[in-house]
């Protein structure tokens, strides 16, 4: 099995990736996304989009098996938590996604 190697620090991967899914994949996503995980490489900007994380990476990879990717999990601020509880829509009725605010009427 290949194993990718990370090519880029960590603030690095996190701010193509972050910038990736804000400026090219978030605006184009529908309200049946939320929840679903997103898996960016951050080298092409190609993703996949499924509601399972190995799903959307292993989709990804069959694209490019050296892809570098970043994931996230829509209308979610991280992409796995541990306890707690979650909020999914901020005290203006906008959905948080992944720290960045969706207004509904730009989702569909």
């Amino acid at each position: 099995m290949f194993k990718s190697e990370p090519r880029y620090p960590k603030g690095e991967f996190a701010r193509r990736g972050q910038a990736i899914y804000e400026r090219d994949i978030l605006p184009n996503l529908q309200v049946e996304s939320n929840g679903k995980f997103v898996a960016i490489d951050i080298e092409s900007g190609n993703c996949a989009v499924h509601s399972d994380d190995f799903t959307a990476t292993e989709r990804l990879l069959s694209e490019n098996p050296d892809a570098q990717i970043w994931l996230i999990r829509v209308g979610h601020r991280a992409t796995y938590r541990i306890g707690g509880s979650r909020c999914d829509l901020d005290t203006n009725n906008r959905i948080d996604g992944g720290g960045v605010k969706i207004e509904p009427s730009l989702i569909g």
